[in-house]
């Protein structure tokens, strides 16, 4: 697929725990499958010109988690 467009979004988490940087793991998980979730749905009406309310139906784009370091992906 050629790459028409490249962006980076940072999430950040502030408050309880984050700050001690750690998260519950169910919660961490569920916020960004969230995250993740509305990015498809906006990529996909952005892209296809059709909006569609399940993250599942995005075609034409694809989104990739990335790693702030090499090695270094969350766990």
């Amino acid at each position: 697929m050629v790459t028409l467009a490249q962006h980076k979004i940072r999430i950040s988490y502030t408050g309880g725990l984050a700050d001690e940087n750690s998260l519950p793991a169910y919660d961490g998980a569920t916020s960004i499958d969230g995250i993740s979730r509305a990015l498809h749905i906006a990529t996909h009406a952005y892209v296809n010109a059709e909006v569609v309310s399940r993250a599942t139906a995005l075609r034409g784009a694809s989104l990739f988690a990335q790693a702030r370091k090499a090695r270094q992906f969350p766990h």
